[in-house]
């Protein structure tokens, strides 16, 4: 019997005549508390019943966390089993945003292509096949050993992913789409042919002022090894307030964001590019989820052609901008590129068990009550002629949330009173 997901909900709220936006969160952030005092080797299989948004990224997270306090290294090959499984999770949901959600919220403001549930269904039973052969022998518990990195069941549905993307998605193999849409000027012309739903997303909303929509302030963060983010971070989660921190996280005092986009304008290339021209808006977030897409298929097709250990091991670099786990025998910071953003748990032993246990999720940074989402909205309403309907605001307001992408249920109010 699982247990119930502690995802919580957000409600959103717009005030039209003033642009005010408020949140108000019913997520429990302290549900990892259930944790306290059991053996740590006993929380790597139980915390993925208790989250099951993003759940190779929670367990992912987890059991690094889990291995830094008990000493233990897995095999390198469940290193790389590992390292398919967020990817292929993150392949997952980017393909769920550009074949069901992005067009779905775009009809309603501009009209825009049809969802394509057929070729997301194939995605998702593949995916959860995937899954089911990547974990038959215990991968994501603490010091696994003896796997192969690429079982011969896994084939057969990481190929059915592969093909519904390039047929559904880039119209050719993500590897050549990379290469032609390195500039805005490769990706107006791939988006001009028209020949997937999502080449559609990018013409529409590239022809329809739709590409800025949302722009803000707000900046995003992409943490390295190097950066003093992670020590921020890390001091943040372990001080006395770290309660406050995850409710409302911060660098510097400011609100960042973290997403598909905030991890792919450090590359330079297309999102950057998009971004200089439209800051963070929606076109530069669309960008932002398909070259990441594009890029994760990349490194599964390495995977898939059956190259060495360190041929994949050089595609993940390119893949990946993150540290894995910071910390010491009695504290573990762990890190996790999920699809939504950066997740990170903060995990305390003694004794080999649970002293204290934190997870900060994207939903956090992104929602947080002066962040990405909060100010986007603002700038919507604003910027929203007055002679406009609340049914216009609305419509707006979903395609902005869909874009940044809470990975939780969500009510939008819209209060029209001057």
């Amino acid at each position: 019997m699982t247990m119930p997901d502690p995802g919580g909900a957000l409600t959103i709220s717009i005030h039209r005549s003033t642009a005010a936006v408020r949140i108000a969160s019913t997520r429990p952030l302290g549900a990892t508390r259930v944790f306290i005092g059991k053996p740590v080797a006993e929380v790597a299989a139980r915390l993925p019943l208790l989250y099951s948004i993003c759940a190779t990224a929670q367990a992912t997270a987890c059991v690094r966390a889990s291995e830094q306090l008990l000493g233990l290294t897995p095999a390198p090959a469940v290193s790389v089993r590992r390292r398919l499984l967020l990817l292929a999770e993150t392949a997952k949901e980017h393909l769920w945003r550009l074949l069901l959600d992005w067009p779905r919220a775009l009809t309603p403001v501009t009209g825009g292509p049809a969802v394509d549930e057929a070729a997301l269904a194939t995605a998702l039973r593949a995916y959860l096949t995937l899954r089911r052969a990547m974990t038959d022998a215990d991968s994501l518990q603490p010091g696994a050993r003896a796997l192969t990195a690429f079982p011969s069941s896994a084939q057969a549905p990481l190929e059915t992913l592969l093909g519904v993307a390039r047929q559904r998605v880039f119209g050719e193999p993500p590897g050549e789409w990379l290469r032609l849409a390195a500039s805005i000027g490769g990706l107006a012309r791939w988006a001009q042919k028209g020949k997937t739903g999502p080449a559609s997303l990018v013409y529409i909303i590239s022809r329809s002022n739709l590409a800025d929509l949302g722009r803000n302030p707000v900046p995003a963060f992409d943490l390295r090894p190097d950066d003093g983010v992670l020590d921020e971070i890390r001091d943040a989660l372990a001080a006395a307030n770290a309660d406050a921190f995850v409710g409302r996280p911060s660098i510097g005092g400011r609100a960042h964001e973290t997403t598909p986009l905030a991890r792919e304008v450090s590359r330079q290339g297309l999102v950057a590019e998009l971004v200089a021209r439209h800051g963070n808006g929606l076109l530069p977030r669309l960008g932002a989820l398909l070259m990441e897409l594009a890029r994760t298929l990349a490194v599964l097709e390495t995977a898939l052609d059956a190259r060495t250990s360190n041929d994949f091991q050089a595609a993940w670099d390119t893949a990946t901008t993150s540290p894995l786990v910071s910390g010491s025998a009695s504290a573990a910071v762990a890190f996790a590129d999920a699809a939504r953003g950066l997740l990170v748990h903060r995990l305390e032993g003694e004794d080999d068990r649970v002293r204290g246990y934190r997870i900060l999720a994207p939903t956090e940074w992104n929602f947080h009550p002066d962040g990405v989402v909060v100010q986007g909205l603002a700038a919507i309403a604003r910027d929203l002629p007055s002679s406009a309907d609340e049914a216009s605001l609305r419509d707006r307001a979903v395609l902005y949330v869909t874009a940044v992408d809470p990975c939780v249920p969500y009510r939008l109010v819209i209060d029209s009173r001057g």
